[in-house]
Order: structure tokens, then sequence, then C-alpha cells
């Protein structure tokens, strides 16, 4: 798994998968990750999002004969399979003997509150952001690892920025009132990646979006964006058990 938290690679199999060219086995493996991994399904929704129009622009295309034909003759297949299976069937003499029914009432009811009353406990692995525009278009993906103590902006769309203004990075507080913390300048095509420390770490806890705005440069000390914010996305925690 460790390969598909890799931005390089997950973001091109995110896009072949929007793009309907990630097919066969590879896509099958790729979908169960989907449904494991939140990341994956923010990349993979951000891309989705940004090729609809693509998508709506492509032709119908009509199956060959020879796919409904197939088709036919598995769920003909199917049908004789399920008619069969659904014939009474003589039990084993060990199967007439049957539990009381408080008894197995009671085995049943444990069975499913254990995962209810004794959850398992589970850590953050990863913080992940997708920043989008105000028109909703997928700019940037914000990931802090705990493994590296990085944390990394990957840049999805060129954000240009005017003469005499960087693009800066805040995370914004869940608590109202709180001012924002100042992370660091983005490249609007490379993005960044910086160290953080155990304190870092622990202040993303508290935090509920993430912004990028235009400021000024030469104002490193700034406590709060003076430009206009231009992408934002909201904080989520990527949680895995102890």
């Amino acid at each position: 798994m460790k390969r598909y938290q890799n931005p390089e690679v997950f973001e091109r199999l995110a896009m072949s998968y929007a793009l309907g060219t990630l097919q066969g086995s590879a896509r099958q493996r790729f979908e169960s990750l989907l449904e494991k991994h939140f990341y994956l399904r923010a990349v993979t929704a951000a891309y989705q999002k940004q090729f609809a129009g693509l998508v709506e622009m492509i032709p119908p295309v009509q199956p060959p004969a020879r796919i409904w034909k197939n088709l036919e003759q598995q769920l003909d297949l199917q049908a004789k399979r399920k008619a069969t299976t659904n014939k009474p069937q003589k039990q084993p003499f060990w199967r007439l003997w049957q539990w009381p029914a408080t008894a197995f009432a009671t085995l049943l009811l444990g069975f499913f509150l254990a995962p209810v009353l004794n959850p398992p406990k589970m850590k953050p692995e990863n913080y992940v952001a997708v920043l989008e525009s105000s028109h909703n278009v997928p700019m940037a993906y914000v990931k802090v690892a705990h493994s590296d103590m990085q944390l990394s902006v990957k840049v999805m769309s060129e954000m240009p920025v005017p003469e005499g203004m960087e693009l800066v990075l805040w995370c914004v507080p869940k608590q109202k009132g709180m001012l924002p913390m100042r992370m660091g300048t983005v490249a609007s095509n490379d993005g960044m990646d910086m160290p953080i420390d155990k304190t870092t770490w622990k202040d993303m806890g508290h935090i509920e979006q993430l912004a990028i705005s235009e400021e000024p440069m030469g104002h490193a000390d700034a406590k709060e964006p003076m430009g206009d914010v231009m992408y934002t996305g909201k904080l989520q925690v990527l949680a895995l058990n102890n």
C-alpha cells in the first residue's frame, strides 16, 4: 500500500480511473483501495469532477453484438444455477438438532454488539485536503504525514500569481476567533514540501480547513492573511487501527 501513498503513483492512477483508461485487474485493485482510503477517494473525485465536461463530449459507442450475447448466456446460466440451488435438499441428521431459541438469540446479539461495545482504537496516520477554487475546481492536494513528519502540497492545476505576490498556505482552526497557522510559501506549479515537528502534528487535530492566499512578498511575519484567500479545502483525517 505504501506505493499508493506516493502522490506520483496514486495521482496517475486516479487520473486514469477518472478517464476510464484504467482497466482489468488494475481497476479492480484500485476500486478496492478506494473503499479503504479517503485520500484516494478525494483525489479521484477531484479528477472525476475536473474531467466531467470531457466525458460528456465523448460520443456514445454501440457495444458489439457479441457482448450482449455473452451477457445473455451468463444471465441464463445464473438463473439455472439459482433454480437448482432453491430446490429443497435433505438435511443431514446432525443439523436436525437446534439450539434453544434464547441461547441462539443471546449469542447473535453478542456477535453484533461486540464491535460497538469494544470499538477498535484508531489513531490519525495522515491528514489530507483537496483545495478548490471559488468555482469548485481542484487546485491542490495537501497531505500531512505522521510517518515522515512532513507536510506536502501537490499542485493539480497551475495557480497563477500576480507580480509581487506569493501563495501562502494557512491552517484554519476549528475554534472561532483563533488565528490561523501560517505554514509556508507554495510554488504555483511545484507545490511545497516542509518538515513538521510533534507540536505542529498535534495541532493538526484542532484544524478545520486549509487555505491558500495571495500575499504581498516580504510579510512572512503576518499573523493572518493580508491578501485574498484563493483556494480552500476541509482537512480530513485518515485513521488506522492501532
